[in-house]
Formats: C-alpha cells, sequence, structure tokens
C-alpha cells in the first residue's frame, strides 16, 4: 500500500511534466553549486566527514539532475525531498541538534515535496520531518543523542519546533493548494482552448473547402453561360448534387437553369420547323402564282391575236362596202 501511494506521488501527467522539469531544474542546479562550494570549503576547513556528506549529496544531486535531464522525473521527484531529509537528520544529529543551521533542511524539504509532489508530498515531508525532530529531541533529553547544547533542550523546545514546522506547513500547505488550484484552472481553460482552435480549424477547413467549391462551381457556370451565350442551346450544367446535396441553393439554380435552356432548344426547334414548313408553302404559292401569270399572258396574247383579226375583218367589209 505504501509503495503503491509513492508510486502515484511519483507519477508524472503530461501537463505536470513540464512544470516538473523546470522545479528540478532549478532546484537541483542550485543544490548542487551550493553543495559543491560547501564541500570544498569543508575539506578547506578539515570537517572530513560533514565533506564526505556534503560530496556524497553532491553525486546524488547530479545523478538526479542527469535522469531530469534524460526525462525521467519520477525518481528525482521522489528522492529530492527523502535526499534532504535524511541529509538534515545526519546533519543535525553530527552537529549541534536542534540549534543546528541544518534544521532550516527541514522546512526546505517540505517546500520542496510540495513543489514537486503537491499537497500529499507535502504532508508525508511533513510527517517525516517532524518524527525525526521528535526523535532527536527525545534523544536529546533522555541522553542517547549528546550534542553541544543537548543539555538545554527541554519540552519546550520540541514543542516549539514542531509548532514553527507546523505553522510552515499549513502556510506552505495553503499556498500549494491555491497554486495547484489555479494549475488545474490554467489547465482547463487550455484543454478548452485547444479544443475550440480544433473547432475554429475544421471550420476553417470546412470554409476554405466550401470556398473552393464556389469557385469550380462559378467557373463551370460561367463556362456554361459563355457557350449558351454563342448559341450552344445542347450545353448542360454538369450538376454534384452528392457533394452538396439536392437543396444546395446553387444546385437549384443549376437544375433551373438546364430547364430554361431545354425549353430555348425546344422552341428554337419549333420554330425551325415552322420556319421550313413557311418556306414549302411559299414555294408552292410562287408556283402557282407563276402558272396563273403564265395562263393570264397566254389570255392577253389571244384577246390581242382576236381583236387584230376583227380589225382585219372590219377593213375588209369597208374595202367591199366601197
Amino acid at each position: 500500500m505504501v509503495f503503491e501511494n509513492l508510486s502515484k506521488l511519483g507519477r508524472v501527467t503530461d501537463e505536470e511534466r513540464g512544470y516538473v522539469k523546470g522545479v528540478l531544474y532549478v532546484v537541483l542546479i542550485t543544490a548542487l553549486v551550493a553543495l559543491t562550494a560547501l564541500t570544498i570549503a569543508n575539506f578547506a576547513l578539515g570537517w572530513q566527514g560533514t565533506g564526505v556528506i556534503t560530496g556524497v549529496t553532491s553525486i546524488v544531486c547530479a545523478a538526479l539532475l542527469w535522469l531530469t535531464w534524460k526525462g525521467h522525473l519520477a525518481a528525482p521527484r521522489l528522492l529530492l525531498p527523502l535526499v534532504a531529509v535524511t541529509v538534515a537528520v545526519y546533519l543535525v544529529r553530527r552537529g549541534e541538534g536542534l540549534r543546528d543551521e541544518a534544521m532550516l533542511l527541514f522546512p526546505l524539504a517540505i517546500v520542496m515535496s510540495g513543489l514537486l509532489l503537491g499537497p500529499g508530498g507535502l504532508g508525508a515531508a511533513t510527517a517525516l520531518s517532524l518524527t525525526a525532530i521528535a526523535i532527536q529531541a527525545v534523544g536529546e533529553m533522555n541522553g542517547t543523542i549528546v550534542t553541544p547544547f543537548s543539555s538545554r533542550t527541554v519540552v519546550q523546545t520540541l514543542i516549539s519546533q514542531e509548532v514553527l514546522l507546523l505553522v510552515i506547513a499549513v502556510l506552505l500547505y495553503t499556498g500549494i493548494w491555491h497554486l495547484t488550484t489555479g494549475l488545474a484552472r490554467a489547465r482547463a481553460n487550455e484543454r478548452q482552448l485547444v479544443e475550440s482552435n480544433r473547432e475554429l480549424a475544421h471550420i476553417q477547413s470546412s470554409l476554405e473547402q466550401r470556398n473552393a467549391q464556389l469557385r469550380e462551381v462559378v467557373r463551370r457556370y460561367d463556362a456554361y453561360m459563355t457557350a449558351v451565350g454563342h448559341g450552344d442551346l445542347t450545353a448542360r450544367l454538369a450538376l454534384e448534387e452528392h457533394k452538396v446535396g439536392v437543396d444546395d441553393p446553387l444546385t437549384a439554380l443549376g437544375h433551373r437553369l438546364n430547364a430554361t435552356t431545354g425549353s430555348l432548344q425546344g422552341m428554337i426547334v419549333e420554330i425551325r420547323d415552322a420556319a421550313t414548313a413557311l418556306s414549302a408553302a411559299s414555294t408552292e404559292i410562287l408556283a402557282t402564282t407563276t402558272q396563273q401569270a403564265s395562263a393570264a399572258s397566254e389570255q392577253s396574247a389571244a384577246i390581242s391575236q382576236t381583236t387584230t383579226t376583227v380589225e382585219e375583218v372590219r377593213t375588209i367589209a369597208e374595202q367591199v362596202s366601197a
């Protein structure tokens, strides 16, 4: 059960990866520089034991920094606060006890746990630090742990240290709770923004596709009207109902234009047939008129000849009577 809870604390989601990696880089680089300086100073001052501890801690921080750089964040996330508490316990035990400057590492471990592991990690680091301080205080009071100031350690010292650490933990918990709540809201807003951008991209793609379709439709309509304008009444619009649907206004317009062109073509055929029939009738009328004119001419010639004959007879009659 404990390992399962630790596994949950160490698990890094994709949303947390950037934040956790940034915190680890800042903390580990700062700790590595500080511990390296302390190691050099301790060896220079002849404090071999403390120098070894700070040196080993520097190596551990360097290893955790390498893991962070490689993207393996679970181990550094869990081990860094634990290393801080362990080093604090050792330095307090080897140093001046509850009055040693290493006591500041306990709040630091709580801060790192809160930043890296959230409220759960903060609670675990607080409980571990309180336990370590209580063990140190009890040991100093009953004499099992001897430090330069162990004789001054009383119950009030333990209570003051525990209360101070609890106050720090509560303040940090409140701040981290607000921070995690704000981050959760920011992530929710980011997800909504991503979803909105995805929908907008889909709408933009649909609009661009529709715009391309409209351009193609206008091009085909223009070519069709040009052909009809040049007298090609056999031209028809190719309508793509399977792409835009039968209820599309441009499709309905195309159907009406095709029907209008078909009607015009039918009217032209009827006019042409009527003109052909009229031409044939005109030819027949012209032939009849020509025949009638020829008969009239022949009749006029006969009348002229009859008139001439009558004149001749009248002349002969007048000569006989004389």
